[in-house]
């Protein structure tokens, strides 16, 4: 929330997952409403690209 204003966003990023999580992910349709957690970093150590780490994700 910025100055009291609730603003709803969209962004596309990079994502990692794997085992089950990406297999979840697989199965599901393009343009699915989900919710992740997981964690940022670096694409790579030489890389200023972030990539989005997926630990779960839930369709909404």
């Amino acid at each position: 929330m910025v100055a009291n204003i609730t603003r709803q966003i969209q962004c596309e990023l990079l994502t990692v997952a794997l085992g089950d999580t990406a297999k979840n992910i697989a199965e599901m349709p393009t343009a699915s409403n989900v919710k992740i957690t997981g964690f940022l970093n670096r694409k790579s150590q030489a890389s200023q690209q972030l990539v989005l780490h997926v630990d779960s994700i839930v369709k909404i």
